[in-house]
């Protein structure tokens, strides 16, 4: 595997910054030297920022691992549309040997690893410096240190998650390498169970770190959605502080957590990290709480909340998100991102209020409404035109589902209620029979996260074939994406 060196990535000093989303909104112009950006505490706040630009990028989740690839993957876009894009095409017919699709895989992988040594770097020389370097002392340190740690095991996570075999599958081969140190010239590839337990250990280092700031000194950037995800607050320590929901906060790692363990096939540790969120920051602080249907539902295309941010843990930061979008488009302006079997997926609850995101793509069919400009001057919903949301408070009601389907199938069904009640769904799905527990699961699964790259990870993890309407597409040797060919070593 080629080394990765760190570089630098959109890097500039920071003055005073008080405007919505200043902090990720700067221009990545004015580099400095790796040595003299860590002559002082600021330069750490500098190449944090750096990477969280750097993870928003087209390559990644900006577009990759959202809506793109990762969406195309699970088959969410009508074909018509997708196989215009050679790439896409190719993706949706699982054919990655083609030269377009190759392509993308290795910017995803490139990037990735790139990302992936920053946050390296950044965490050998914040170890390294003394607390009194930070201007927030121990605090400030403690807190980057455990970003860049929650950083680096998201990453590699989701690498896994694409280039090698899922735990279900028992495919014990290793695949990809973990970095931990920079520089590093070689690392040996892990299995999928080596990588997890890695991944595992890194986030629940980064939980204590980040603990004491996300929920003892500046829990009001973290209890309110406006400020959480962008709007102006005095942060304690400075705007540095503010905006949580758009940085790893203590949540959102030990969402993750649920989510590794989950992938692990960890049941007990699954459900122990998405039990604590719901009852400590949902039921007991009150912190996040489903977004209430009159600001997705009930409201005119121009007011919708179409990131149903309220119950978003951590959402990236991209602010040249919907420049991306508008760029995918066909010769006759139209997005080439029109929904595969849309309709199907609401026909049992035609009253779900999700219904209610997705609007006409100019023909005959409907593109989902996360993704566009609605055109509003409402800044709690201009806020959310440029997050891209990265994991919510529904997908822990279904992994305490998923738990709890081991041993008791009714409170398996009482979870995914839950979020059915609050999304408007009133079908009565407690008398769901044992071999239509998977239906249920799927069709809460991508109704919740349509376009939001994270269909084909579930189909991946229960080892199951990709459906989207009537279509069964089997997977046998499809699931994982192959190793790009600059990083095989011969």
């Amino acid at each position: 595997m080629k080394k990765y060196n760190f570089a630098i990535i959109g890097v500039t000093l920071l003055l005073s910054l008080s405007a919505c989303n200043d902090w990720l909104d700067i221009d990545p112009s004015d580099q400095v030297s790796s040595e003299k950006l860590f002559e002082s505490g600021d330069g750490f706040r500098n190449a944090l920022n750096g990477i969280y630009i750097a993870m928003s990028s087209s390559e990644l989740y900006g577009r990759e691992l959202s809506w793109g690839l990762a969406s195309v993957l699970s088959q969410t876009y009508a074909d018509n549309d997708i196989a215009k894009s050679k790439a896409y095409g190719s993706a949706m017919e699982y054919e990655y040997g083609e030269t377009e699709i190759k392509a993308v895989l290795e910017s995803v992988w490139s990037k990735g690893y790139n990302v992936i040594a920053n946050c390296n770097k950044l965490i050998s020389e914040a170890e390294a410096k003394d607390s009194t370097a930070f201007r927030e002392g121990a605090l400030e340190r403690n807190l980057i240190i455990g970003e860049a740690k929650a950083l680096r095991a998201m990453m590699h996570f989701d690498i896994l998650r694409l280039f090698a075999p899922s735990v279900e599958s028992g495919d014990e081969s290793k695949r990809i390498p973990y970095f931990t140190v920079y520089p590093s010239k070689y690392e040996p590839n892990l299995s999928t169970k080596e990588i997890l337990k890695k991944v595992e250990e890194d986030l629940l280092e980064a939980r204590q770190l980040v603990a004491k700031h996300d929920t003892i000194v500046n829990t009001s950037t973290m209890a309110m959605p406006d400020y959480r995800m962008g709007g102006t607050n005095k942060a304690t320590g400075g705007d540095f502080f503010g905006q949580r929901g758009i940085r790893m906060n203590y949540v959102a790692i030990n969402a993750l957590l649920a989510r590794v363990y989950l992938y692990d096939n960890d049941w007990n540790n699954a459900a122990k990290y998405a039990k604590h969120v719901i009852d400590d920051f949902v039921t007991r602080r009150k912190w996040f709480y489903f977004t209430d249907p009159y600001d997705y539902a009930k409201a005119t295309d121009k007011y919708k909340y179409v990131k149903l941010y309220e119950d978003t843990f951590l959402a990236f930061y991209d602010r040249e998100l919907l420049e991306r979008i508008d760029n995918f488009k066909s010769a006759n302006n139209s997005l080439l991102m029109t929904l595969k079997n849309y309709d199907a997926l609401f026909e049992l609850d035609a009253d779900d209020y999700r219904t209610s995101l997705a609007t006409s793509d100019g023909k005959t069919g409907k593109t989902s409404m996360k993704w566009i400009n609605t055109n509003s001057t409402n800044q709690s919903v201009t806020i959310q035109y440029k997050l891209i949301p990265m994991i919510r408070l529904s997908e822990m009601y279904y992994i305490l589902s998923e738990a709890s389907s081991k041993t008791s199938l009714s409170e398996a069904l009482s979870y995914l209620s839950v979020v059915r009640k609050a999304r408007g769904a009133k079908r009565d799905i407690s008398g769901t029979a044992s071999k239509d527990y998977y239906n249920e699961l799927v069709a809460e699964y991508k109704k919740e996260f349509l376009a939001e790259g994270q269909m084909f990870y579930f189909f991946k993890r229960w080892n199951m074939p990709v459906t989207t309407g009537t279509q069964v597409i089997q997977m046998d040797g499809r699931y994982v994406m192959p190793i790009p060919e600059s990083e095989i070593i011969y």
